[in-house]
């Protein structure tokens, strides 16, 4: 090895306070996001929201994540029309696909219910981006 011990000791070191620094940095920028996030009037389920200071702007955006039972989906008995299983074939398996999940929420409203007690949505992690 190139590097003396001692050397490598102050490096491991050095990288273990850096790491540290970033954990508690990332802590506090979350908690950031939060105080902004709490300052918007509505929330809503998919979007985005602009928040507007003197000379920043922020816009947050919102979004769901999904959990789907692709398997139980499979086995729905649907009816024969042009709008398919918002599921997306992947070699040898099937894969839920969320966005046609919400096409069909929209445009056959009856035929997602069918499906919604297969899926399960959960609120994604607002982000929060500024413009300076």
């Amino acid at each position: 090895m190139g590097v003396s011990t001692a050397t490598l000791d102050e490096l491991l070191n050095d990288l273990i306070r850096k790491k540290k620094a970033e954990r508690e940095a990332n802590l506090a920028r979350i908690a950031a996001e939060q105080a902004l996030l709490a300052c918007l009037d509505e929330r809503p389920e998919r979007g985005s929201a602009k928040l507007e200071g003197t000379h920043v702007r922020a816009t947050a955006k919102f979004g769901l994540n999904y959990k789907a039972d692709v398997a139980g989906m499979r086995n729905v008995e649907w009816p024969d029309t042009d709008v398919g299983l918002p599921l997306e074939k992947i070699p040898e398996s099937y894969e839920f696909d969320a966005r046609a999940y919400e096409a069909l929420r929209v445009s056959h409203p009856k035929l997602a219910a069918k499906l919604a007690a297969f899926v399960t949505t959960t609120p994604a992690k607002p982000s929060v981006e500024l413009k300076l």
